[in-house]
């Protein structure tokens, strides 16, 4: 014990290298899985140093040979086990024994920084709890992937990861949040619930994490997971997963402000695109423009890329509905893009919206086409369908045309049956929304029934089912019930539009044109803060500025009228053909308003 102490000691003083010390043996120890009083053989000292990050391993014996002793200590690479360095000292008695270990020591000391210089660096390995070795590779792996916004990649090795070791709570954790992104809502449900049931094995600062996934993804309840997040800062006040998801679930609550503080901590800390998308919808969400302006140059600034600096400048005109800057980015981000992955598709949505916001539908359908295509190759089985559905809304809202709009669902459900997509991942609430805008009562009872039927009692989001009233009550054209349902959606999910357009849309249907009116102006004024949903907003924005542009002509405010007309008739100027009539009866209300003021 007092030789290993004093040869701890020396080794301690060298400025080539970091001693991995107690503390930080005894974690690793219990990631591994076995009692922080493990003893350190040479293959388990080898594999504690390589889940530290270290590079070598000092290993070493005194023998007695004669009236004496010998030391010998050897430097070995912690991934191979081959010998750096080797050192050998004598000492002809017990009272040379830590003269002898001084002089070992800085031999040591001289050969040992050299040596390894010599080891090629490895990949990092992540801080989190596995048997298996190989898996914590894979864990590894698939990390980096993630964190560079490959999913495809991501996901691939998690599975393998699972593969190696199935209790991998972590490695359940992190695929329930691929599955989130790719929009994979069974396959991330059943990824969190798998975590949720290894956690009892795991050391507090993952438990926490394994906890607050399940809280907020599985059972919706986000103060729990906020609460949960806040006690993996208590541990590590960097960790940048509870930084970056208790922001984005304090986002979701509404509380901006709090989400801000954690997210700011998250970029400050850790470089990684999504830290900066979540801040960014925090600031835009309380109207901090000047701040989510300067989100691309901090993330090129701390050694981003400029690929995505490009998409933060999209998201960031895309949530103010800045359409001509979308366009022009979205130019420049089609010659740089790669040709598939994660950021081509995020721009394929961006120019879809934009193209259907300015109602040229027949470009946004072969956006979407192609969305829908790579969304399929990339595994986002539900996507595909979703998008098929896309000119039922065009018929309902754009178009006007209802009665056209549930012949295109049935056409979509040939073409992608729902049965062939898991039961979770059924866009049940979208085909839901085209049937109560067609006065289809009875469909949007049926889908509800099949919804219920998928998601447990405990699992259902309290904002989806005030939508699911909102729905029955649009179908049977309760005006009244509907408004009130989608106020409370829209009170609740602390976002824009997120239910403001149904809303007013059941208040004007209900005779109640000055409430209307009131709910889209707050629409039309906001900034389009839901980072989920690029659905509504695009069909409903153009026609809410028409309605408004109505209303206030309709009572005597031509200052506004004009200004929501002329605002419509300039989004739409290259409107399809069929769209058109809209366009000229607005010019035509424009005329007006221009006579009477002239006059």
């Amino acid at each position: 014990g007092a030789i290993l102490e004093a040869l701890r000691v020396d080794l301690s003083q060298s400025i080539a290298i970091r001693l991995v010390q107690g503390p930080d043996i005894a974690d690793a120890l219990r990631r591994m899985g076995r009692p922080a009083t493990t003893r350190l053989t040479a293959d388990v000292a080898r594999e504690v140093a390589q889940r530290a990050n270290a590079k070598g391993v000092v290993t070493g014996e005194v023998r007695a040979l004669g009236g004496g002793f010998v030391l010998t200590a050897s430097v070995v690479d912690a991934t191979n086990a081959q010998a750096l360095v080797q050192v050998r000292e004598t000492a002809a008695s017990d009272k040379e024994l830590i003269a002898a270990v001084n002089r070992l020591s800085k031999a040591l000391r001289q050969k040992i920084g050299e040596s390894l210089r010599s080891i090629r660096a490895s990949e990092p390995l992540e801080q989190v709890s596995t048997a298996s070795l190989d898996a914590l590779r894979l864990y590894s792996r698939a990390t980096k992937a993630f964190d560079a916004t490959d999913l495809e990649q991501a996901r691939t090795t998690l599975v393998q990861a699972l593969a190696t070791d199935s209790t991998f709570a972590m490695a359940w954790r992190k695929l329930a949040v691929v599955y989130s992104n790719l929009g994979a809502n069974a396959e991330m449900i059943a990824a969190s619930k798998n975590a949720y049931r290894f956690r009892d094995r795991l050391p507090p600062l993952e438990r926490h994490l394994t906890e607050a996934n399940f809280l907020n993804a599985v059972v919706h309840d986000n103060a729990g997971a906020v609460a949960a997040y806040r006690a993996v800062l208590a541990i590590d006040p960097d960790d940048k997963t509870a930084l970056n998801n208790g922001g984005l679930v304090l986002n979701t609550e509404g509380k901006f402000a709090e989400a801000e503080v954690l997210l700011r901590h998250a970029v400050a800390t850790s470089r990684q695109y999504t830290f900066y998308i979540n801040l960014m919808y925090s600031l835009a969400a309380q109207e901090k423009w000047a701040a989510a302006d300067s989100l691309p140059d901090a993330w090129v600034h701390q050694g981003g890329d400029s690929v995505r600096a490009l998409s933060l400048k999209i998201d960031n005109a895309f949530v103010r509905r800045d359409y001509a800057a979308v366009d022009s980015l979205s130019a420049r981000a089609a010659k740089s893009y790669p040709a598939t992955g994660q950021a081509r598709r995020e721009l394929l949505w961006a120019q879809g919206a934009v193209m259907e916001a300015r109602g040229e539908l027949a470009r946004t359908d072969r956006a979407y086409g192609e969305l829908g295509r790579a969304s399929a190759e990339a595994g986002r089985r539900a996507t595909p369908l979703e998008l098929d559905l896309k000119p039922a809304f065009y018929a309902v809202i754009q178009r006007g045309k209802p009665s056209e709009a549930w012949a295109i669902v049935e056409q979509a459900l040939v073409r992608r049956p729902l049965d062939s997509l898991a039961p979770g991942d059924r866009p049940f609430m979208v085909l839901a929304e085209v049937a109560a805008m067609t006065a289809r009562p009875q469909d949007v009872r049926k889908l509800r029934g099949a919804w219920e039927a998928v998601v447990p009692a405990a699992e259902r989001d309290s904002i989806d089912v005030l939508a699911w009233d909102g729905l029955g009550a649009l179908a049977a054209e309760q005006w009244d019930a509907a408004a009130q349902a989608f106020r409370r959606v829209h009170n609740a999910a602390h976002c824009s539009p997120c239910g403001a357009y149904q809303w007013a849309y059941a208040l004007d249907r209900g005779g109640h044109a000055d409430s209307a009116a009131a709910v889209y102006v707050g629409v039309l004024q906001t900034g389009y803060t839901d980072s989920y949903d690029r659905f509504d907003d695009p069909a409903w924005y153009p026609l809410a500025m028409l309605r408004v542009g109505e209303y206030y002509q309709d009572h005597g405010d031509k200052v506004k009228a004009l200004d929501y007309l002329t605002r419509f008739t300039a989004l739409w100027k290259n409107a399809d053909a069929d769209l058109q009539p809209k366009v000229r009866e607005a010019k035509t209300r424009i005329a007006e308003l221009a006579g009477d003021k002239r006059k």
